[in-house]
């Protein structure tokens, strides 16, 4: 059997930083390796004064100046990564501030629960009380709702918490529930969505990969397409979580947690 040897794989939190910094560590290891080569055959490195050089001359020529360059790296990335977190809360802030004007204004979850027949969840209704206006009004309004919030879980990919903040704001103000947003592509891989009321969701197609459903109620939720690979799903509840017969959506649903 041939013998491979593989590199393990860089957490995702610090890929970042290994990308933006990957010239000093590579100057630190050259340099460590040429104080390895220095002491083991320091005989033909008399002509640089390498023998005579003490541990102190040592740390102040290479290791603490490289300790330094390392420290000023980490508190570069602390900066950069808080800057990048502040511009993603004011982001999400943006985001929830216009959608709730939105809803406000357009009174939008009002005329949903008048075209929606609460005994029939998934059938459009159109009733006489409400006008023509009022229904593209709605129609159009959800339409801009679902490509600001597929658009901003695409910014926030690898973001599970800011995900997480999304789904949850969308499922307290009912959008989900009462407008029947459609959710179907939408990246919520890793997302924390324990104990939520997805119930009648429209999920298809979604990336809901290592994503927590503990003990969510997923009735009728329209999974078909959903990417639910490493999901947790215990307690979860699934009666009628989805409405096409798909092996391949059966197979994810069994493997997952």
């Amino acid at each position: 059997m041939r013998w491979s040897w593989k590199r393990p794989p860089v957490p995702k939190k610090y890929q970042q930083w290994f990308q933006e910094n990957w010239w000093w560590i590579l100057i630190i290891f050259i340099a460590l390796i040429i104080i390895f080569i220095a002491f083991r055959r320091g005989a033909w490195l008399d002509w640089v004064g390498f023998r005579e050089k003490t541990l102190w001359d040592w740390l102040n020529l290479l290791v603490v100046p490289a300790l330094l360059t390392i420290f000023v790296s980490i508190l570069q990335w602390q900066q950069q990564k808080r800057a990048k977190d502040e511009a993603k809360e004011e982001i999400l802030q943006v985001y929830i501030d216009r959608l709730s004007a939105l809803l406000v204004d357009q009174n939008l979850l009002g005329i949903a629960v008048k075209l929606y027949s609460p005994s029939s969840e998934e059938e459009f209704s159109k009733p006489d009380h409400v006008s023509v206006d009022q229904q593209e009004l709605f129609a159009t309004s959800v339409d801009i709702i679902r490509a600001r919030t597929l658009s901003i879980l695409r910014r926030f990919s690898g973001d599970s918490s800011r995900k997480s903040s999304v789904v949850w704001f969308l499922i307290e103000t009912q959008v989900i529930s009462k407008a029947k947003l459609n959710l179907g592509g939408a990246d919520l891989s890793g997302a924390d969505l324990s104990g939520a009321n997805l119930r009648g969701a429209i999920l298809g197609g979604a990336d809901l990969s290592y994503a927590d459903l503990s003990y969510a109620n997923l009735g009728g939720t329209i999974l078909h397409g959903a990417n639910l690979r490493g999901a947790n799903l215990r307690g979860a509840n699934l009666r009628n979580a989805y409405q096409r017969s798909d092996e391949q959506i059966t197979a994810k649903l069994s493997s997952a947690k």
